[in-house]
């Protein structure tokens, strides 16, 4: 006669394995521009000014922009030197509206971002167009192709790098200077929307000291 088996016991489960990474996991650093790219960025005698949107990565520096947000831009979010983000382009060439995701938001231009427009400008003054970094047609750019655009500028300045590198690149230049509560207005980091829901009209001269801030920073690392 066999010995019975002995009786199986409730031993813990297996921890159930999953491909997501721990939450203080580090995450792959993201290579962003040096002030030696930046300076041959806005160097006019560099062969890639005659890139067609040399200005769309320009003003995206200046500025941290979404990829997307800065496609979106028309020349009615402009109002003086006060920009609004009223949409943003996605990789499947479909217009937002950004409401669903906080990102609409208001904040002052400082006069490197308004010289990069004022360049744009003249650049499709023959052009008759919304947008304000357009095709050479007029009609709204897709990120396929400005991304590829940027592919030429980068490997020029001897970098590999997305245009979403230069969104990461505004927020290392101003870090240590401009204060976070700042920077997450203009980048559109912001828990939420702003209870007032601010529009250009209602733009304060804390807002306009703050884009001096930032341009006074921004200058001395271009310079």
């Amino acid at each position: 006669k066999k010995p019975a088996k002995p009786e199986k016991t409730d031993r813990p489960a297996k921890p159930e394995k999953t491909d997501r990474p721990a939450a203080n996991a580090p995450t792959k650093k993201k290579e962003i521009l040096q002030p030696e790219h930046l300076k041959r960025l806005f160097d006019d005698t560099e062969t890639f000014i005659s890139e067609w949107y040399i200005y769309l990565f320009r003003f995206s520096v200046l500025t941290g922009l979404r990829p997307g947000e800065a496609l979106g831009l028309q020349w009615s979010d402009i109002q003086g030197n006060v920009l609004t983000i009223n949409r943003s382009v996605n990789y499947r060439n479909q217009i937002t509206d950004c409401k669903n995701d906080n990102a609409r938001r208001t904040f002052a231009l400082g006069d490197l971002a308004l010289t990069v427009l004022n360049e744009q400008a003249n650049r499709t003054s023959g052009i008759k167009s919304d947008w304000v970094f357009c095709r050479p047609s007029g009609e709204m750019s897709v990120q396929s192709t400005t991304s590829q655009a940027w592919d030429r500028i980068s490997a020029a300045l001897g970098i590999k790098t997305s245009p979403y590198s230069l969104r990461h690149t505004f927020i290392s230049m101003v870090r240590n200077t401009i204060p976070e509560t700042v920077i997450k207005d203009v980048v559109g980091h912001s828990a939420s929307m702003d209870t007032f829901g601010v529009y250009a009209h209602e733009v304060t001269d804390d807002k306009k000291r703050e884009a001096e801030l930032i341009n006074l920073t921004l200058l001395k690392r271009l310079s």
